[in-house]
């Protein structure tokens, strides 16, 4: 009989325990709670600024796979794209948790009448690119792994900057009575996106790999080029914008009708170059 009693006992003391845990617990999300992203009305017809549009359900687990390489460009790129996220799923505690698990920061819009047949989307996931004043262009599943995500991404960025940023017209390049030394001009470049500044590149024809980049504000400037070789040089110019290039101008050439030669030694190195200076880490030595 006392053994009884111990064991009633202890299986009443087990049942409060269990049902005082419980009560303890926070409530199970419903679907009914708000999500804690941020809803709001996206103009896909006519956006103000390049915009990347992920069309996702929370159980795609495809959307899953490429959600962190999501991620990873809207961090990259927020400063000049809009990101968005569209999901027609009322669902809102299972997409909460989708965002929240990918640290996700694009803007959410939760909408049960988004138009799949508008838009061409037939599967999960779905990515749409939309540009100002030009009609969307359906980019489909892009890719799972992040580097042909961002490859593809920074492609339509870049062809969107050639387009938005014209070509400098009007170069014009005349050299110096100095070997290295000139003057190149042009007509500043006609963009939808406000210039930061030019980028001349220089680079002689008989050894193409020493190109040089320098980069000037305004719409001329005397250019000196380092380590001067004996050779017609070309020059080509584009103008810069935030997070991107145009496209060269049509190249010129330059060459010079004198040249200024000195005899360099480094170590046992001697030689000869075409210019007023010997390089940095070269020593001047007579004829």
């Amino acid at each position: 009989m006392r053994t009884y009693r111990i064991r009633t006992l202890s299986r009443l003391l087990n049942v409060t325990l269990a049902l005082a845990t419980f009560a303890l617990l926070p409530a199970a999300p419903t679907d009914a709670a708000p999500a804690t992203t941020r809803a709001v009305a996206v103009n896909f017809d006519d956006p103000t600024r390049p915009t990347l549009v992920f069309v996702f359900a929370y159980y795609c687990g495809y959307c899953k796979q490429v959600a962190p390489h999501f991620q990873s460009v809207v961090s990259a790129m927020s400063d000049r794209l809009d990101f968005v996220m569209v999901t027609s799923e009322t669902a809102p505690s299972q997409t909460r948790e989708f965002i929240q698990r990918h640290g996700i920061t694009a803007t959410l819009v939760e909408d049960p009448n988004f138009d799949y047949a508008k838009y061409r989307v037939t599967g999960y996931p779905n990515f749409l690119w939309l540009e100002p004043g030009k009609e969307f262009r359906n980019l489909g599943p892009i890719g799972y792994d992040a580097t042909t995500f961002t490859r593809r991404i920074q492609r339509e960025w870049d062809a969107y900057i050639a387009a938005a940023v014209g070509k400098v017209e009007n170069l014009t390049v005349t050299p110096s009575a100095e070997p290295g030394v000139f003057t190149a001009s042009w007509t500043a470049a006609v963009s939808k996106l406000p210039v930061t500044h030019y980028e001349v590149r220089v680079g002689p024809l008989c050894d193409p790999g020493l190109m040089t980049t320098f980069g000037v504000v305004g719409v001329s400037s005397v250019i000196r080029i380092p380590n001067y070789i004996k050779c017609r040089h070309m020059v080509q110019v584009r103008a810069a914008v935030a997070g991107g290039f145009g496209t060269y101008s049509s190249h010129q050439h330059v060459e010079w009708s004198t040249y200024n030669q000195v005899r360099c030694q480094r170590g046992k190195r001697v030689r000869t170059f075409t210019a007023t200076a010997c390089p940095t880490g070269w020593t001047k030595i007579s004829a």
